[in-house]
């Protein structure tokens, strides 16, 4: 029987912020462990979270990059689990009303352009750093806070590589658009890859497995050609029949990452204890508060309009003055993108006229 691959990826990427997502301390990397610490990003009781202005900016920028919904109201929930990298035995994140929904992602792949649709972006904050020495183990918390941008994908994907350039344009974008440094070997983008086969021509989705916290895109591939052919193989026995989730260390200590994986969450009489979710604060966003967004959304047009120039001098400079007025409007934000469809295909055409 012939099989395809159905990947989903979920992509954490910590926001360009100077401060963390709800309290004051530095969004720092490299400073001494526990040093950007207070009462709030540890949990202390009795302290009030106040959500960061420009991590909200910048979702909502993201937002719109990636062509998706940008609703009113949003809402924070609690995550609760207990793991030694939370402090607080619970994370703040968004589960039902998320900042951001259904968007997608277009990329060159194998001569050709797909699309990825993304499912949510959604705003969290990030835990703490667990560091592993030879008699003991210790958590740093300065990261515990940080503003956490989880990007969600449809199972669209269909190969490793494809895979990997959609992750690489995903990065492109948000490091183009200011949104983060994306800086790989500060961990400030990780990964967790949702993997399942089914026989080709049908539509139902298998059984999946997720491999967590994978920092850099060539260990994703390299996961993704390990546990594809191992999915098969067993395809029809009782490991596949669960829902299983994987746990690998950070990627870039192995030679072979692949071969690391080990199960995190065993299944017990084929039940996994999921985290559960309280309701932390409803956020409703005024018009104003995206007033920021527009205008960095209306340099990000323009600064594409100059490269287009570069590319298709056939533009004249009564094109570019009226495209960079649709860059700048608030009305409506894809009308650019729309406008230089537009003008690039009566280029194309050679119908453009003055």
């Amino acid at each position: 029987m012939e099989y395809e691959t159905v990947i989903g990826l979920e992509t954490h990427c910590q926001l360009k912020t100077k401060s963390k997502m709800f309290c004051a301390c530095a969004n720092e990397f490299g400073a001494d462990p526990n040093t950007n610490v207070c009462p709030v990003c540890l949990g202390m009781p009795g302290v009030l979270p106040v959500p960061n202005e420009r991590a909200l900016q910048l979702t909502a920028l993201t937002g719109y990059l990636l062509n998706c919904e940008v609703p009113k109201f949003a809402k924070f929930d609690r995550k609760n689990y207990f793991y030694p990298d939370v402090c607080k035995d619970y994370q703040i994140t968004q589960f039902d009303f998320p900042s951001t929904t259904i968007g997608h992602v277009d990329f060159k792949f194998e001569g050709g352009i797909e699309r990825v649709r993304i499912t949510r972006a959604h705003l969290e904050e990030d835990v703490g750093k667990n560091n592993h020495f030879d008699q003991h183990s210790g958590v740093d918390f300065n990261r515990a806070g940080v503003p956490l941008l989880e990007i969600v994908s449809e199972p669209d994907i269909r190969s490793a590589d494809m895979a990997y350039e959609y992750l690489n344009a995903l990065k492109d974008i948000l490091i183009y658009g200011g949104v983060s440094d994306c800086d790989m070997e500060k961990g400030m983008v990780r990964c967790d890859v949702n993997i399942s086969v089914r026989p080709k021509g049908t539509t139902e989705l298998g059984t999946k497995v997720e491999i967590k916290n994978m920092n850099t895109f060539s260990g994703v591939r390299r996961a993704i050609n390990y546990e594809v052919p191992r999915q098969i193989a067993n395809a029809n026995t009782l490991f596949n029949v669960i829902n299983t989730v994987l746990f690998i260390g950070f990627a870039s200590l192995f030679a072979r990452a692949a071969e690391w994986l080990v199960p995190e969450r065993a299944p017990r009489e084929g039940i996994i204890i999921e985290p559960k979710f309280l309701d932390e604060a409803a956020l409703k966003v005024p018009a104003a508060a995206f007033q920021q967004v527009r205008l960095e959304l209306g340099r990000l047009g323009e600064i594409a309009l100059g490269m287009m120039r570069d590319v298709v001098p056939a533009l004249t400079e009564q094109d570019m003055k009226r495209l960079q007025s649709i860059a700048r409007r608030d009305d409506e934000i894809d009308v650019l993108e729309r406008e230089i469809l537009t003008y690039l295909g009566k280029i194309h055409k050679g119908t453009l006229s003055d």
